[in-house]
Parts: C-alpha cells; structure tokens; sequence
C-alpha cells in the first residue's frame, strides 16, 4: 500500500516512453549537428558532440532506464551514421565500438553528477 507522498511521486514522474522519445530526438539532432560541423573523415569531433548531449541528458533526465536507453541510441546513430555511412552498424579498424562505449561513459558521468548534486 502507498502513503500519499509515494502517489504525489508517481503522478509527478515523467513516463519512461516520454523521456526516452525526447533523448532520442535531441539525439538526433546532435548527430545532424555533428555532420555539419565536422567532416566524415573527424570522427573524435563528431563523438565529442554526441557524448555531451548525452552526458548533459544524463545530468538532467531523472530516469535511469530512459539514459540507458537514449546511450544506447546515441551508440548505434553514432556508429551508424557518423563513423559510417548509410546506417550500417559495422567497424572499419574494430575502433568505432570504443568510441561507442565513450557514449556511454559520458552518461555515465552524467548520472554522477546528479546523484552528486542530489547529495
């Protein structure tokens, strides 16, 4: 049974289905952004753009599932459509994975600094 401060929480939460529509936009645009600011072949350019958004997402969204979800997003248009072209999720030198997993490092950071500033 919930008191009322557990319901006055659950009403005010966001749904996950929300939060991840919303990161996975802003993913998007990044990613629109990264391809007109950097050339194809500036690879650590384009990562830094995309992991900031979802590092500054992470920082900001509540919802862990909704970060796991949206880093996971970033990763695949990351590989998809700025280290490679026309959506295909492989690797050329076996490295674009790493970049990949730097996307989910910088939410992870992201998820530290709330919890350090919920603190």
């Amino acid at each position: 049974m919930s008191t009322g401060t557990d319901a006055a929480q659950e009403t005010s939460r966001t749904p996950i289905g929300i939060g991840l529509a919303g990161g996975c936009m802003i993913v998007v645009v990044a990613a629109i952004i990264a391809a007109a600011v950097f050339p194809g072949d500036a690879i650590p350019g384009r990562l830094l753009i995309v992991a900031v958004v979802v590092g500054g997402y992470a920082a900001v969204v509540p919802d862990l599932r909704a970060t796991i979800g949206v880093a996971g997003v970033a990763a695949l248009v990351f590989t998809g459509f700025l280290a490679n072209r026309y959506g295909e999720l492989t690797t050329r030198d076996g490295d674009v994975w790493w970049y990949a997993a730097l996307i989910g490092f910088a939410a992870l950071l992201g998820r530290a600094q709330r919890w350090m500033t919920s603190r």
